[in-house]
């Protein structure tokens, strides 16, 4: 099963200078259930500038409180080794341990730009630095990623800010060993997917979110499923789950799957959201 707080925003790229402003800030982001049974929601918080621009400030945690039947907080994500962590993007937890993928911002203290690799053995309470992923990948400028367990390692996926959706292999300390590029490669995906979700069912590797179908100019988004080997990384299948009649959808996608049972078959919750030529967004559930 799948957790998650759908945002309501699309992501935009921060600028590299500026200043923040004391605006009411806007939050959101996805929730982690730890190995010891507490589920943490990770919030991506930003303020806007004086220049009109939105700024991320530290990410926050709100942690759910079993006897109050709550999230209670927030708290402050910790500072890991000098590094202020901005924009949270996906949890895996195994065993004793979580792995995260978070964004660090030029401006906040650390001073570069970076997806990173964490790790907790301790449920969330403590976090430590594993690997910088826009280096080890080959110092690529990337921002939404996901990851999922698969084998000896993970499979990652990335959003590169050239407007490339890869997927990387890489080991239990996040080293890669192999790389696909998506976009170009396959005649239905023409740009990066947008809040890329990645899991594996049954043998097959999944990639949900965002995406332009379309190869002859056309700007339409779509919410996509993309299906693709784990053993080779090729992508093998792409559904348009959404927006098949191509209305202008100009802002939406950002998807969250969860699988239930419902008699006696196995169905495909899609949590998202769309707004249609720049009215206000809609909450949508989608069942497959």
């Amino acid at each position: 099963m799948f957790l998650g707080l759908v945002a309501i925003h699309a992501s935009q790229r921060p600028p590299d200078t500026g200043k923040r402003g004391d605006a009411s800030p806007q939050r959101r982001g996805p929730d982690a259930r730890r190995p010891d049974g507490t589920i943490g929601l990770y919030i991506d918080v930003q303020e806007t500038g004086h220049d009109g621009r939105h700024y991320r400030v530290g990410a926050e945690v709100f942690r759910w409180d079993t006897a109050r039947k709550s999230f209670v907080g927030p708290e402050a994500f910790p500072v890991v080794a000098g590094i202020t962590y901005g924009y949270p993007f996906d949890f895996v937890s195994e065993g004793r341990t979580t792995w995260q993928l978070s964004m660090t911002f030029g401006y906040q203290p650390g001073h570069r730009w970076s997806v990173d690799a964490l790790r907790s053995d301790d449920s969330g309470r403590t976090w430590r630095f594993v690997r910088n992923l826009s280096a080890e990948f080959g110092d690529l400028r990337i921002n939404e990623s996901a990851l999922v367990r698969q084998g000896d390692g993970f499979i990652v996926t990335t959003r590169g800010y050239d407007d490339m959706e890869r997927l990387h292999r890489t080991d239990l300390d996040f080293r890669q060993r192999q790389s696909a590029t998506l976009t170009g490669t396959y005649s239905f995906i023409n740009s990066y997917i947008g809040r890329p979700r990645i899991w594996i069912r049954d043998g097959h590797g999944y990639i949900l979110g965002r995406n332009r179908t379309s190869s002859d100019g056309s700007t339409r988004m779509h919410l996509a499923l993309l299906r693709f080997d784990p053993a080779t990384l090729a992508v093998t299948a792409c559904v348009i789950l959404d927006n098949a009649a191509n209305e202008k959808v100009t802002d939406g996608y950002y998807a969250v799957p969860v699988y239930a049972e419902r008699d006696g078959r196995t169905v495909l919750h899609v949590f998202t959201y769309r707004g249609l030529n720049g009215e206000p967004c809609d909450l949508l559930r989608l069942d497959y």
